[in-house]
């Protein structure tokens, strides 16, 4: 039989045959993980160029002790047809008739197109005045249904859990919405001044030196209390009631001595 290199024709076919093999399952595995390369990358572009509806309870942006309810399109392209679900439904401490917070036609019916970017904050309710109130629900399951603009259709479900910020601390601060407020009450104030309305002010103008004024002012603070004892002892009958007077007269005789003004009707001490 004839060999080459010491091998039968039927081994060579044989070696051939394997290496056939080996290399056409080399290319299948090559192929698969082409493929597989092919589909992440494919995932990874639809996942970044997809529409991305968030539903959130956040921190109000004036009051920590306020909770928004916020709806956002994070991603790149439009939302179309967008749900909102919850369970169970959200509900006030305070709800007003007519405008409870579940009846929000936001959650009644679908949104035609929500763009990118676009951030839609509305108030939900003052964390304080919940907190008495055990029949309020505090952990809401939220599901959001929308398409993209080749009508393939998405579902996200959020937790919003109002127990999240439980026991954390807040800071406060005065942000442009409470200095337009504070302006509103200036402006109200002023709007009441006399003095803005015609530009006339009466003024108490003193001429006299200030030391004569400070004279006469006491001067007259003595005489004043010096009436007041005489009718007290007048009316008192058997009570003392001169006493406070007479004694506020002579502190302010005093005074007037130390001013250099001789004062001799003082009461005895």
């Amino acid at each position: 039989m004839d060999t080459f290199w010491g091998l039968t024709a039927t081994a060579w076919t044989a070696i051939y045959t394997l290496l056939t093999f080996g290399l056409l399952a080399m290319t299948v595995i090559a192929g698969l993980y082409a493929k597989r390369q092919w589909e992440t990358t494919r995932d990874a572009q639809v996942e970044a160029t997809r529409p991305y509806v968030l539903v959130t309870l956040e921190p109000g942006e004036r009051s920590m002790q306020m909770v928004d309810f916020v709806v956002r399109n994070i991603g790149v392209r439009p939302a179309y047809n967008v749900t909102i679900s919850i369970e169970p439904p959200l509900l006030r401490a305070r709800e007003r008739e007519g405008n409870e917070m579940a009846a929000m036609r936001l959650l009644r019916e679908p949104t035609a197109m929500i763009p990118p970017g676009q951030v839609t904050r509305l108030f939900y309710d003052h964390m304080p005045e919940r907190a008495d109130k055990d029949d309020l629900p505090e952990h809401h399951t939220a599901v959001v249904t929308y398409q993209d603009s080749s009508g393939k259709e998405w579902t996200d479900t959020f937790d919003l859990d109002l127990r999240m910020l439980e026991g954390a601390l807040f800071h406060s601060y005065d942000d442009l919405h409470t200095v337009s407020q504070t302006m509103k009450k200036i402006e109200k104030t002023l709007s009441h001044a006399r003095v803005l309305k015609s530009g006339e002010i009466d003024v108490a103008a003193v001429t006299e030196p200030r030391a004569d004024h400070e004279v006469r002012v006491l001067r007259e603070e003595y005489e004043s209390e010096l009436e007041r004892a005489n009718l007290m002892r007048q009316v008192g009958g058997e009570r003392d009631w001169a006493k406070e007077p007479e004694e506020n007269a002579r502190k302010i005789a005093e005074r007037l001595r130390d001013l250099g003004v001789n004062v001799d009707d003082a009461p005895p001490a």
